[in-house]
């Protein structure tokens, strides 16, 4: 089963966070300036998957970027640096409106 099913079938009207996240390196040499702007950027591309399957309103999702702001492993090794570069899909607990 895809996301877009799973977030069809089980929160189908709750509002969905597509929050990105980054290591905390700086952006040295990148098309992005910083990290808050790549982790944008990550969330987005998900945004854009969520879309084009189909059956989820872009109504009920939102995309955020937190840069390295909310680490879930400390960045002093690659294998949690890899660990905070990532996209979660966050269930809040308000429907959206019903237009």
């Amino acid at each position: 089963m895809c996301s877009s099913d799973l977030l069809k079938r089980d929160y189908s009207g709750l509002r969905v966070g597509v929050e990105g996240h980054t290591d905390g390196d700086p952006i040295r040499k990148s098309k992005w300036k910083h990290n808050h702007a790549l982790s944008v950027e990550r969330a987005m591309a998900v945004y854009d998957y969520l879309r084009k399957q189909g059956g989820v309103p872009t109504s009920q999702l939102f995309v955020a970027g937190y840069g390295p702001n909310e680490p879930i492993a400390t960045n002093t090794s690659s294998a949690n640096k890899a660990k905070n570069r990532r996209v979660e899909l966050v269930i809040y607990p308000e429907h959206i409106a019903q237009r």
